[in-house]
């Protein structure tokens, strides 16, 4: 005669897995899901505490998101393993949830960080504050989401939910990124042209030094030049250098550094006094 349900209560079946595990509840799974998730959360942390040096070269900041990346590889397989010796049910299940939860939650955090502070580096590390309370609601809500337990539409829609998140931050981040910019570039007492330079806009627009800088890449005669237009307050109280033109408009000095192998000198001036004035929050978006 097989055994009854009270034969069970007290652990697994013989020769089966323990069906207490398979039905374990969420309190239970998170004392378990939380400190791994913790942990993890600090080992990816402590990974980004040098984000913050400036790479000065392509292979230095390829190098930082590569220890980046193998850090995440590294995590990733032994948060699985971590909740498997724990006798997390799913355990490969819960891991990619976290993951999917996690990830979305962490950039999140950094865009939000953004948007509040727009002068704050990126690359910088979050506050472990902050990285504590990222891991515990990833945590929470990836216990729930992968189950067992709650109904299937409102599990499936915490991973979108963290997604949307993520999306929403960066948005601000990008929004409060250009307000900043056109504040910048307003308080430059210049007017703002944007000239075209063998027929292209500029793609690089910043303010620093009491000017505004433009920055050009151009395809000229089959390769590729770089040239810039200042935008100076008049009148200009610097000598020009080889290669750089310029040309009074107003308030404003447009001086423009070329390669005259490139552009043409009559050109270029022809490309400032033809120039047309431009918003700033347009130039901020370039």
């Amino acid at each position: 005669m097989p055994p009854g349900p009270a034969e069970y209560a007290g652990g697994a079946r013989p020769g089966l897995r323990p069906t207490t595990l398979e039905r374990m509840t969420l309190l239970p799974r998170l004392s378990r899901v939380l400190p791994v998730t913790l942990l993890a959360a600090l080992v990816c942390w402590a990974a980004t505490a040098n984000n913050d040096d400036y790479c000065g070269t392509v292979g230095e900041c390829l190098g930082t998101a590569f220890d980046d990346v193998v850090t995440l590889v590294v995590v990733v397989p032994l948060t699985g393993l971590a909740l498997r010796l724990l006798r997390v049910p799913s355990a490969g299940l819960h891991t990619l949830v976290l993951l999917l939860v996690g990830g979305p939650l962490w950039y999140a955090a950094t865009e939000l960080l953004v948007a509040l502070d727009p002068g704050r580096d990126g690359d910088r590390p979050l506050p472990l504050l902050l990285v504590l309370l990222v891991a515990v609601v990833t945590g929470s809500a990836g216990s729930y989401a992968a189950g067992p337990g709650g109904r299937w539409p409102g599990r499936a829609l915490v991973p979108v939910v963290a997604i949307g998140l993520a999306v929403v931050a960066h948005l601000a981040a990008d929004r409060a990124l250009e307000q900043d910019r056109v504040a910048e570039l307003t308080a430059v007492p210049v007017t703002l042209y944007s000239p075209r330079l063998a027929g292209e806009l500029p793609d690089l627009v910043h303010a620093s030094g009491g000017s505004v800088h433009l920055g050009y890449t151009l395809e000229v005669g089959g390769r590729t030049t770089y040239a810039d237009v200042d935008l100076v307050p008049a009148p200009l109280e610097e000598e020009l250098l080889a290669g750089q033109v310029a040309l009074v408009r107003g308030d404003t000095v447009l001086v423009a550094d070329v390669d005259p192998a490139a552009l043409d000198r009559v050109e270029v001036l022809q490309a400032l006094r033809d120039a047309p004035v431009e918003t700033a929050t347009r130039l901020a978006r370039r």
